[in-house]
């Protein structure tokens, strides 16, 4: 098996695993190489899932779950850390609340490699009653930015 298949494998069962937490009917994720081109396909109940039937929020819990099965395979390197820009847009709560249980639980049980993982996200309201290091407010003053830890 050459290193990309191995690497496409890897993400593919740990995409898989973290999809199918998000509840949006997705048990498997597979990710093949195609002319060069990676392409992503989602498996339910009933077979192949046609991608554009997928609501927005359900696109990027597959997305999500894509960008996390990537993050493990690479914290098994020198990966200290990844970075997630508005992961929540699209989500709605319940998915919302998947997705930081996903995450806490991961790095609780030792399931995530990484050291650190940074979330940047206007929507405050995914951290109440989770487990998170440090939560960090920046603002404009006129004075120029202000950071709170809180």
């Amino acid at each position: 098996m050459s290193l990309r298949s191995w690497a496409l494998a890897t993400v593919s069962k740990k995409a898989s695993e973290y999809a199918s937490l998000f509840n949006i009917g997705i048990s498997r994720v597979e990710l093949a190489e195609k002319a060069r081109d990676i392409v992503i396909t989602c498996y339910g109940k009933s077979g192949e899932v046609d991608m554009d039937s997928l609501s927005g929020g359900e696109k990027v819990a597959v997305a999500l779950a894509v960008r996390l099965g990537i993050a493990y395979m690479m914290g098994s390197s020198k990966l200290d850390f990844v970075i997630l820009d508005e992961p929540t847009t699209h989500l709605d709560e319940e998915r919302r609340k998947a997705l930081v249980r996903i995450i806490s639980d991961a790095f609780r049980e030792g399931a995530g490699p990484l050291a650190q993982l940074v979330i940047i996200t206007h929507d405050a309201d995914i951290f109440e009653d989770s487990e998170v290091d440090a939560v960090f407010r920046f603002s404009m003053t006129s004075d120029g930015s202000k950071v709170v830890r809180e």
